[in-house]
């Protein structure tokens, strides 16, 4: 993408090859469920942050139905994780993933593929993003019964962390 930074991949568990306090954000996106080592990865992520900078970390919820996922989190323990390697949570969002119900995507490919057709533009960055909103405003609602949604397989059930470190002698 010509208006992205540089990106670097790698293996999250091992030594990140950057230098201390290099960045003012870290992404850890869809990957702490994977690792066995997840508080390593953290601790890199604290070491490669600036004193004020800002983690941002995002985990599905109650998810253990697939062979890759070799953690299962919830809000406490996700936030206990964060705080135990020396973060302290700023802001947390738990997403309904309305996106992850086939409908709604069926609907926003219809309608994104019908506005094309009538038009030639297209709309479905712009579909995206407003379902982005409502799960934004939904996520911040603490009634919707999640838990009981994602046993039932209906949503996908997740949060998205904002940490900053607090400790930078770990």
């Amino acid at each position: 993408v010509e208006d992205c930074p540089p990106t670097f991949r790698g293996d999250a568990e091992e030594r990140w090859p950057f230098k201390d306090a290099e960045f003012d954000i870290v992404i850890i996106g869809e990957v702490l469920e994977h690792l066995i080592r997840d508080s390593e990865a953290l601790l890199e992520a604290k070491r490669v942050l600036s004193a004020d900078g800002l983690l941002i970390v995002t985990v599905p919820y109650l998810h253990d139905s697939v062979e890759y996922h070799v953690r299962v989190h919830t809000p406490p323990t996700i936030r206990r994780l964060l705080e135990t390697t020396g973060f302290k949570v700023h802001d947390c969002l738990e997403r309904p993933a309305i996106m992850s119900w086939r409908w709604v995507n069926w609907i926003n490919q219809a309608v994104g593929l019908g506005v094309h057709l009538l038009t030639g533009r297209n709309v479905y960055p712009y579909l995206n993003q407003a379902c982005g909103a409502i799960e934004w405003r939904l996520g911040h609602w603490r009634w919707i019964p999640r838990r009981w949604l994602c046993m039932l397989g209906l949503a996908n059930w997740g949060g998205t962390i904002a940490a900053r470190p607090i400790d930078r002698t770990l």
